[in-house]
Formats: C-alpha cells, sequence, structure tokens
C-alpha cells in the first residue's frame, strides 16, 4: 500500500489516507508497534499534499493510538485537531473512551465520558461498556455499579461486554480485599451473572473466563469442569487462556483435579510447551517451555510432563530411543515462573 502511494499508481486523496491510517491500526494491533510513528507520518504527508485533516482522520488516528493502549497519545490529539479548527464529535469521545479501555486509564476516561456529555452528546452503551472495562481494571466496584445502574435509568439495555466489566470488576477487587468482603462481592458476581441468564444475554468468551475465575476464587473448583462443558455447548472452544485460568481456579484446591484439566487440554500446549530435539553435539534434549502458562498450568503441566513422559522413559530399555534424553531442561524466565518452579513440591517430585 506504501509502494502504491509512493510510485503515483494511487491518487493521494484523503480517502486514500485514512484507508493507510485504518491498516496502520489493524497492524499495531497484531503488535506492530512501529507503525505509529508511520501514522504520524501519514498526517505529515497529507499536509505536504495539501490535504487538510478532517474528524474521519483524526478519529481514525485516535483509533491507532488507541489499538497501542497509548491513550495519552490518543488525548494529544485533541489539542492537533483543535489547532485545525475540529471540535471533539461522538466517535471522537467513543474512539478516545477505548484507548483508555484497553490499559485501565480510568482517571481519563472519567473525564473524557464527562466532557462527551457536557458537549452535549449522550454516551451510547459502548461509551458505558468502555468506562465500566476501564474502572474494572483499577477494582472501582462502586463507580462500576453505579455507571450500571445508570445505564438502566437512561433506558439502555445491557449487553455481554456490559455484563463482563461488572463481573471483572468483582472478581479483581476480590483479590486485594478482606476475605469478609470478598465474599459478599463473590455472592454479588453469582446474583449478575444469574441475572444474565434471566435475560438471555450470551455468555461470550470473557463471560466464561471471569466465571472461572471467581469460582476458583469462592473454592467451588467442582464447578470449573462443567464451566468448560458449557462453553463448548455455547459453541465455544476452550483455548489456551481458559485452560490457564481453569487450572489456576483449580490447583490450589484439587491437584488431580487440575492436571487432568491439562491433560485434557495438551494438544493445544504441546507445539508451544513441549519440544524434543537434539542439540549440535547429537545429544537428545527435551525442553518444556512455561512462558505460555499461568502458574496453575505451570505446576499441572510438570506433574503431567513428570508422569507420562519422564517416569514412562525411566521404564524403557536402556540405550532405547523411549528412554531418557541425555538433557530435560525445564525452561522458566525470570518471571513469576521462576518462582512457582523453585518453590513447588513440583520441583521435588522432579529432582526426586
Amino acid at each position: 500500500a506504501v509502494t502504491m502511494l509512493e510510485t503515483a499508481r494511487v491518487e493521494r486523496t484523503r480517502p486514500v489516507y485514512i484507508a493507510l491510517l485504518s491498516l496502520a491500526g489493524r497492524l499495531v494491533q497484531a503488535g506492530h508497534h512501529d507503525q505509529l510513528q508511520w501514522s504520524l507520518q501519514l498526517i505529515e504527508a497529507m499536509g505536504k499534499d495539501g490535504i487538510k485533516p478532517d474528524h474521519a482522520v483524526f478519529n481514525t488516528l485516535i483509533g491507532v493510538f488507541g489499538k497501542a493502549a497509548e491513550p495519552k497519545m490518543a488525548l494529544d490529539v485533541i489539542a492537533s485537531m483543535q489547532a485545525h479548527g475540529f471540535e471533539p464529535d461522538a466517535k471522537t469521545f467513543l474512539a478516545l473512551l477505548t484507548a483508555c479501555q484497553r490499559t485501565g486509564a480510568s482517571r481519563h476516561a472519567l473525564q473524557i465520558f464527562d466532557k462527551m456529555r457536557k458537549a452535549g452528546f449522550e454516551p451510547p452503551l459502548e461509551a458505558y461498556n468502555d468506562l465500566m472495562s476501564a474502572l474494572a481494571k483499577t477494582e472501582d466496584v462502586v463507580e462500576v455499579e453505579t455507571l450500571f445502574q445508570d445505564l438502566h435509568i437512561k433506558g439502555l439495555k445491557p449487553s455481554v461486554y456490559s455484563y463482563n466489566a461488572l463481573l471483572s470488576a468483582y472478581e479483581k477487587a476480590s483479590r486485594t480485599t478482606l476475605e469478609a468482603y470478598a465474599e459478599e462481592l463473590f455472592r454479588t458476581a453469582v446474583d449478575a451473572r444469574n441475572r444474565m441468564r434471566d435475560e438471555e444475554i450470551q455468555p461470550d468468551r470473557a463471560t466464561f473466563g471471569i466465571e472461572m475465575a471467581i469460582k476458583g476464587r469462592m473454592g467451588d473448583w467442582q464447578s470449573i469442569r462443567p464451566l468448560l462443558e458449557d462453553m463448548r455447548a455455547a459453541g465455544i472452544e476452550p483455548e489456551r487462556l481458559e485452560y490457564n485460568i481453569a487450572m489456576d481456579a483449580v490447583w490450589p484446591w484439587d491437584v488431580r483435579e487440575a492436571t487432568a484439566i491439562f491433560e485434557e487440554a495438551a494438544h493445544i500446549y504441546h507445539t508451544t510447551v513441549f519440544h524434543a530435539y537434539q542439540d549440535e553435539g547429537g545429544r537428545r534434549v527435551w525442553r518444556i517451555n512455561l512462558h505460555h502458562l499461568s502458574g496453575g498450568a505451570t505446576q499441572a503441566a510438570l506433574i503431567w510432563w513428570i508422569r507420562t513422559k519422564l517416569v514412562v522413559a525411566c521404564e524403557a530399555p536402556a540405550g532405547s530411543d523411549k528412554g531418557l534424553p541425555a538433557i530435560c531442561l525445564v525452561e522458566t524466565g525470570w518471571g513469576k515462573l521462576r518462582s512457582f518452579w523453585a518453590s513447588s513440591f513440583v520441583n521435588v517430585n522432579a529432582l526426586a
């Protein structure tokens, strides 16, 4: 696309620049953050071509920074926008709220929401959802509940994203609060999930993940496997994230069940976690890479690896291709998984 623009094989018009900015946003969302600088260069190129940016251009640029989880850069666009004689419109405020939602910039999100109202734009459901989601990341349960009630008063029907923000606020707050208050949060979360069913709002992937985390913190680990089955019944196949949450929820209560869940999901982890190869000296190496696993999944994976691979290899005839390799490597990295490995009884089992 850039080559076509630079070689004049496509006419340089405002819609073309908007399309390129949209493309940059998608690339940024996929992890190519070098496109942020390129997006700014596109705005400069527009000026050199004598094309003045309009609302659509600025809103698209804000969207790029939103996808990059850069709310400050998104907010800085407003000054440039106003310098060109434009005031934020409803789409501008929504794009800014989305940028804040991605990083949990709740203070900025509240200010934007307030400015949106003062500018004469009644916030739609999407604005409420983004603000509640940003506030949920900072464990501001009271504010999320207030907004959830407010959208009802405004005649807006909550969506699955509204309930996800509410449930997420309860789950995150329960991690850092007193046990008695945590129990109250759990009861309120269960009530909210039941209201969601009563209103026939279909859960999505995030709903199931949050619900499993809540059940685990409640000690209701027996509900985790049925929730995985409910996901499948809803046409949502559990992926690595959901299995990580499931094992985190179960591990503190039942090691066997957590390991059984990992065995059920082993096919998902095989290509990224388990590796068998020969080193430069021709020695057989087995490596387990824990980078993609959560704490509970780390320990369940190690137990499974020891029982199904190492123990079986120990029982194979000496010198057999099925016997133990020359090297068994556990790759933890320097983050929290290193401490899980160092402190876990799994380590003792492996050494034994």
